[in-house]
């Protein structure tokens, strides 16, 4: 009978100790912030209704990063870009890297266009684009 006793005892222990808390480790080691868009290739000018391309080189602080989303907010002819990225684990490598991602801009009439490419330091980048019929 002690043997019983001690066995479900035991048992009872070892459930207490196992946990689903992986999401919420997985929750305590993820964040999301607005990273600096540090290159930009950018072409001077185009043509209404037609795609203009442009390359944006970000850097990521370590292993754990990844792109998650471009925001576009367009005044007038100002178009202005944020861009966010996601930290998912809590062990990452501590290796920055840069990454590029392609952004394509379809102007709908003629003019001249001012794209801001916001920065996590607030120093934010402004190129002009002079687009034609």
């Amino acid at each position: 009978m002690l043997k019983v006793l001690q066995l479900f005892i035991f048992t009872i222990f070892l459930i207490s100790c196992t946990s689903n808390d992986e999401n919420t480790l997985d929750d305590e080691c993820t964040s999301t912030e607005m990273s600096s868009i540090d290159v930009v290739t950018i072409p001077s000018n185009g043509k209404v209704n037609e795609p203009i391309e442009m390359t944006l080189e970000y850097s990521l602080r370590n292993g754990c990063g990844k792109f998650s989303t471009l925001d576009q907010e367009v005044v007038d002819k100002t178009v202005t870009l944020s861009l966010e990225v996601i930290y998912k684990g809590c062990i990452c490598t501590q290796d920055a890297t840069k990454n590029s991602l392609e952004y394509t801009f379809t102007p709908t009439e003629a003019g001249e266009y001012t794209f801001v490419f916001s920065s996590a330091d607030e120093d934010n980048e402004t190129y002009k684009i002079l687009v034609s019929e």
